[in-house]
């Protein structure tokens, strides 16, 4: 992992993650704490459902390195949660946490031992903060029910993880917070994921072409074809095929050849394209007969899909964990427990007698090439919700990708995927269609 990006365990052996020689501070930029019951009640309960034989990503925390302290970016509501929320369990915890110019705030940190045991004497409550204070009673009144176990919960503090990022020296950091601010998104443990593996790879060419690959895929909506876009098809097709249906190869170095030799063409348009009159938004939602239009949506988010082709690759590498009575991969898949999943498969996993951890590069090949062979069968035997005619509702769908036209005029259309045998009626594959439908959708 990058020397920018840090696993914090919330509470060690001997210490918290707030026993450090570096302060955090909270810039002025950041709003102010606002964490109510919504959130503090379910960042309890996500803890206690912490399996004790496992670690759990809570999110990211993005810091600065400013003068010799961290200022955080992203993550200040969470990361002050943390602090209530040790300080209400009672965990000692060093005075590291400060909000830059928020004397209320500061006031009240550093005095959260009297305002838990509400010993308002002591206190001089003009100068305590109403969002801390509130934070600390839903925190105090969740802790103190009469079914919530101390000592198994500070046990299961022990398991979780936070991950610390540095983002790289001279950022500008009030346009990066305006950015994230913006976007409204955390970094995702997927996009972790997607990092270290990329790290693997040595090769500039390589980590270009994973990124493709990945991105493509980590599109769940539509098809995984219509993700490679290129001038021509020409990445389309040199995967897929002429008729953009086949299945992705094996070879790593076919899409070396794919990937590479059309990473530099352009699949823009000019200026002078763009003001013509006649210029068209080219459509890759793709059509049925009769040019209904059609989208479709998985039933499944990203991080899931990792997971099951996760097991998909143990089981095609015949992939072990080293201690022969360990599970390398658990039976019930939780996205929670992502990068978890991935160490344990990466660090002990035995595939044949040699060791994953002894060539990561391979694993990161094979892995990339894995994720893109089992998206496409994901796409083509998997029910999708296909909304048409603008259906609000949409309806259960099992179609495949086929290809109608010629070179730069191709467009993709949709048919039912096949599921007959060798020389059977048409009319038998419509029945099995529908019968994997009803099952497929039934279980949803």
């Amino acid at each position: 992992m990058s020397n920018l990006v840090t696993e914090l365990h919330i509470i060690g052996e001997d210490n918290n993650i707030f026993d450090t020689d570096m302060e955090y501070i909270i810039p002025l930029y950041q709003r102010a704490y606002a964490w109510e019951d919504k959130q503090l009640v379910q960042l309890i309960e996500d803890i206690s459902d912490v399996a004790e034989d496992d670690n759990y990503y809570i999110g990211s925390l993005i810091v600065s390195q400013q003068s010799g302290r961290y200022e955080v970016v992203d993550g200040q509501q969470r990361l002050t949660s943390l602090y209530l929320l040790l300080s209400c369990i009672g965990i000692k915890v060093k005075p590291t946490l400060t909000f830059a110019c928020r004397d209320k705030s500061n006031y009240t940190l550093r005095n959260i031992e009297e305002l838990i045991l509400e010993n308002r004497s002591k206190l001089d409550m003009d100068r305590i903060e109403s969002g801390i204070q509130r934070g600390i009673r839903i925190l105090s009144h969740e802790l103190e029910k009469p079914d919530f176990d101390r000592d198994s919960f500070v046990k299961k503090l022990g398991k979780v993880i936070v991950y610390r990022i540095e983002v790289p020296e001279n950022t500008d950091l009030n346009r990066y917070f305006e950015i994230m601010n913006t976007r409204g998104e955390q970094l995702e443990q997927h996009d972790i994921l997607k990092a270290t593996l990329m790290s693997y790879l040595r090769d500039d060419a390589e980590r270009c072409m994973f990124d493709k690959i990945w991105g493509a895929c980590s599109d769940m909506t539509g098809y995984v074809q219509m993700h490679f876009i290129s001038k021509n098809n020409a990445v389309r097709e040199a995967i897929f095929g002429s008729e953009w249906n086949g299945m992705p190869p094996k070879n790593w170095q076919k899409y070396k050849k794919a990937i590479q030799g059309t990473a530099q063409e352009t699949t823009g348009q000019s200026i002078r394209d763009l003001i013509d009159r006649n210029f068209q938004v080219e459509d890759d939602e793709g059509y049925v007969d009769g040019d209904i239009r059609v989208r479709f949506e998985s039933i499944i988010e990203f991080p899931y899909f990792l997971l099951h082709t996760l097991k998909v690759y143990v089981n095609l590498y015949g992939v072990v964990h080293e201690k022969k009575d360990s599970k390398i991969v658990d039976d019930l898949l939780d996205d929670k427990k992502l990068l978890d999943t991935f160490n344990r498969v990466v660090s002990y996993g035995l595939a044949g007698s040699e060791k994953i951890a002894g060539n990561k590069e391979e694993f990161a090949r094979n892995f990339i090439v894995c994720l893109l062979r089992t998206r496409y069968l994901f796409d083509k035997y998997i029910v999708k919700r296909e909304y048409a005619n603008d259906s609000a509702d949409g309806e259960w769908s099992l179609k495949s990708l086929y290809v109608s036209g010629q070179q730069s005029n191709k467009k993709p259309y949709y048919r039912n995927s096949k599921f007959t045998r060798s020389g059977e009626w048409a009319s038998t594959n419509d029945r099995r269609t529908k019968a994997n439908i009803m099952i497929q959708s039934a279980l949803r």
